[in-house]
């Protein structure tokens, strides 16, 4: 429950209070002298909240190091890409781009086998878009850009990330110079982002209408 409850207030941006059950459900953990891949997820909160608290990229790319290692022994898929994931990008971060594309490439092997539950999907597809956008990867941008809006249109009553694809559409539109069809396709996401509300995400997807 300490877990599950800690990857929901991150993924809110509680920060403050992920850490505080990061460290209650590790203390738990201890006292009852438990291994099991919980620790593994633990891990994985741990080192983002290291980039978001003080931008500590050679912490956190331990933390998901150890992730991967418990994600490994407990053969839990989806801790692997999720740890995959952060690790790479810390890795690109760090300057060691061809690294940490080679990860994030695997790491999606698992989300397009649908190896994981459909929100780590989400998830990843996401955290993987936006490190390619960063480096202007345009190719990779395109092709799991594609693979995400697939998987969102097969997902009925989907709602948490087809705003996010549809971003990622209108991004790609507008790079394209198809702009009047990337201000329809904003003002969907805008809709779908406000509610429920994802404020870091519907200000970008206002930023790209604008």
């Amino acid at each position: 429950f300490g877990v599950r409850l800690a990857q929901a207030l991150a993924f809110k941006g509680d920060i403050a209070r992920t850490r505080g059950w990061v460290a209650r459900s590790r203390r738990l953990l201890d006292e009852a002298d438990v291994d099991c891949v919980e620790r593994g997820y633990l891990e994985h909160l741990a080192g983002m909240c290291r980039i978001f608290t003080d931008g500590d990229i050679v912490a956190a790319r331990t933390a998901f190091a150890r992730a991967i290692e418990l994600g490994e022994k407990f053969r839990d898929r989806e801790l692997l890409t999720f740890a995959r994931i952060a690790e790479g990008r810390c890795l690109i971060y760090l300057g060691e781009i061809s690294d940490g594309l080679a990860l994030l490439d695997e790491a999606m092997v698992s989300v397009e086998a649908r190896e994981i539950p459909p929100m780590a999907v989400g998830d990843a597809y996401c955290t993987v878009i936006d490190a390619c956008h960063e480096l202007f990867d345009l190719r990779r941008c395109e092709q799991w850009s594609d693979s995400f809006g697939r998987w969102c249109d097969a997902q009925e009553g989907l709602v948490l990330y087809r705003g996010n694809c549809l971003l990622h559409r209108a991004e790609l539109m507008m790079l394209h110079g198809s702009w009047s069809d990337a201000v329809t396709v904003t003002q969907k996401a805008c809709a779908l982002l406000a509610e429920p509300i994802s404020p870091l995400t519907l200000g970008g997807a206002y930023y790209v209408k604008g």
